[in-house]
């Protein structure tokens, strides 16, 4: 798998794990582009492979390689489930030339989806702020219709259809609104 992957132009640095401590023992610091797992690895099962890939490296995709024709359709049937629990790919060992172009797409939807969630954050950050200027902005108008309803003067606000948005209480006190 490591001669494929280099000879289509990835640079390839594996952490080859073959059972659970040895997962966990992964460095915190290793951080990849693509978990590519082995899922007929007896000692790793694909749906606590999957949980730990996601919450140690979230974010990026998990490519499960199966040799599951060869040893029958329970294996496949875990292969297709372990897709729905959120895998990204998995290809049949017997089509191994196929990895390449599923991490080209597994690598490209991860930055896709991470542009398209800082754009999200940047969007709430704007919303966030937003609604901080409306409110200073609500609390403003407030203010100055407090000091236009205490004015011993006639305020009024007329629309070009002579509609009265806008009367202070001494205006209306005179002549009613």
């Amino acid at each position: 798998t490591v001669h494929l992957l280099r000879g289509a132009g990835f640079v390839v640095e594996p952490c080859v794990v073959a059972d659970r401590e040895e997962i966990v023992a992964v460095p915190p610091d290793f951080a990849p582009d693509v978990v590519i797992a082995d899922h007929g690895v007896p000692l790793l099962d694909p749906a606590y492979t999957l949980a730990l890939a996601r919450s140690r490296w979230p974010g990026v995709p998990l490519i499960f390689v199966s040799g599951a024709t060869d040893r029958g359709e329970h294996d496949e049937a875990r292969a297709i489930s372990s897709l729905e629990m959120g895998a990204t790919d998995f290809v049949l060992k017997e089509h191994a030339s196929r990895l390449p172009f599923a991490i080209r797409r597994a690598l490209r939807e991860a930055g896709e989806r991470a542009a398209r969630e800082r754009a999200e954050e940047q969007l709430r950050a704007v919303n966030r702020e937003l609604s901080a200027s409306l409110a200073a902005l609500d609390s403003e108008r407030r203010r100055v219709r407090d000091v236009l309803d205490v004015l011993p003067a006639y305020v009024v606000l007329l629309s070009s259809d002579y509609h009265v948005p806008f009367a202070n209480r001494f205006f209306e006190e005179r002549f009613g609104a």
